[in-house]
């Protein structure tokens, strides 16, 4: 499947087939995410998780990277009306894959685009708070 960027991409955006998992965002949930690229994409993962195992072009390497924290305590997320989509990013791209790979949707599962999320504040951007290795 041909797509952004020129690349063709792997069949079922970017996912394992199968390893596909949605379910209600819980408040005690801890997660501290990351995505390379624009705002304007859905895709998130692990901040810790390595490059290649996202299975990603290697002309992200050049894109910006962010960091986020979910707000755990939000009105939306008490009340269950965020969704987490959770799968495992296939081996694509000369890349092993293996990451989880996450995606937040609304309760009509439509995803949601990180900026959408900032915007509603579910997230918080927090690359600004990042030491510095």
């Amino acid at each position: 499947m041909a797509g952004f960027g020129g690349w063709q991409w792997p069949p079922e955006g970017r996912r394992v087939t199968g390893s596909t998992n949605v379910r209600a965002v819980t408040a005690d949930e801890a997660l501290v995410l990351d995505r390379i690229g624009s705002e304007q994409g859905t895709d998130l993962w692990p901040s810790e998780a390595p490059f290649a195992t996202r299975s990603l072009p290697p002309d992200r390497l050049a894109l910006p990277r962010r960091t986020y924290r979910l707000v755990g305590d939000h009105p939306v997320i008490a009340a269950g009306g965020l969704l987490l989509e959770t799968a495992v990013s296939a081996p694509w791209f000369g890349q092993p894959g293996g990451a989880p790979i996450y995606r937040f949707l609304d309760q009509d599962g439509t995803p949601l685009s990180v900026r959408e999320l900032l915007a509603y504040r579910l997230l918080t951007d927090t690359t600004a708070q990042e030491i510095p290795a």
